[in-house]
């Protein structure tokens, strides 16, 4: 019987690199007994399917893109395609499924049998870092780093990322069951790549090694700068295309970097910044440690 796996994120986890990998392999993963549906598909991701689980409250944006077909004919498509090829896994990856609660699921998760949830969880401190740049690069913020940083630290939320991963993984096992849920850490992705990872956290290794895709950079230094006065003065049509030019930039920059073996890159995050992180989430980072990797300390 195939098991469905939901890779939920969280963002800023890698989850572009994965989704990219993925799709790009799909006739070699199926050879190997894992389905990556072209259904529900936009962009790699299967954003179409995590719309269909929520069509009354998505924005004006989702709105225009999403297909319109419902939750359960996405899932009778593809388990049409489980009939023809009886995969072991049929995995469906979307980072959006982390960015409201999953009881928003429960619906989709009834209609699939057998299933297990993959959720990545990123250090705070590099998490909010990320997450300014990427708002910038990507969602015309123009608010400075301190104010993005106390409203995310108040609130426990940046974007769309929350940042307390007791309460965070607690709702995931209200709905799925702590069986069923795989709680993986980012930072361990230092010693081996994103796709690796996610196999090794399914128990199973037999995919081989797929091509290593670093699909969404973050913005840094002079660029990341820019892109904040280009999104507070000019209008939108011309802002993507800068930030194209930018994103080129800064990946033919990055690459001169990494082989000149000078890659360190500067934290928006300044000292107090990272203390009040590291004391507001002591303790939430220690329950997920302890329930989820047998550990004292969630992020060395």
């Amino acid at each position: 019987m195939t098991q469905w796996i939901f890779h939920v994120g969280t963002m800023k986890t890698g989850t572009s690199s994965l989704q990219r990998s993925l799709y790009k392999n799909r006739d070699k993963l199926l050879a190997h007994g894992v389905l990556y549906p072209d259904v529900g598909l936009l962009g790699g991701s299967h954003v179409d399917l995590y719309w269909s689980c929520r069509t009354k409250n998505l924005g004006k944006r989702a709105e225009e893109m999403y297909s319109g077909v419902s939750t359960e004919d996405m899932v009778e498509e593809i388990n049409t395609l489980i009939s023809g090829s009886r995969p072991k896994y049929c995995v469906i990856s979307a980072e959006h499924f982390s960015f409201t609660h999953p009881s928003n699921y429960k619906e989709l998760f009834k209609q699939v049998g057998d299933y297990r949830v993959v959720l990545y969880l990123r250090d705070q401190i590099s998490l909010i870092d990320s997450m300014y740049r990427q708002r910038v690069a990507f969602g015309g913020l123009t608010e400075p780093f301190d104010v993005f940083f106390a409203d995310g630290l108040e609130r426990e939320r940046v974007g769309s990322c929350d940042l307390n991963y007791s309460k965070l993984t607690e709702k995931w096992v209200s709905v799925v069951g702590r069986d069923r849920l795989i709680v993986r850490n980012h930072g361990e992705l230092v010693r081996k790549d994103i796709v690796t990872d996610f196999f090794d956290a399914l128990g199973d290794d037999s995919v081989g090694v797929l091509p290593r895709i670093n699909a969404n950079p973050s913005l840094e230094g002079p660029y990341l700068d820019f892109m904040l006065s280009v999104n507070k003065y000019m209008p939108e049509q011309y802002r993507r295309k800068i930030r194209r030019i930018l994103k080129y930039l800064q990946s033919n920059l990055n690459n001169r970097v990494e082989r000149s073996g000078r890659n360190k890159k500067n934290v928006l995050l300044s000292e107090e910044q990272v203390d009040a992180v590291k004391v507001r989430f002591y303790a939430s980072n220690q329950k997920v440690a302890a329930r989820y990797f047998n550990a004292k300390e969630l992020f060395a």
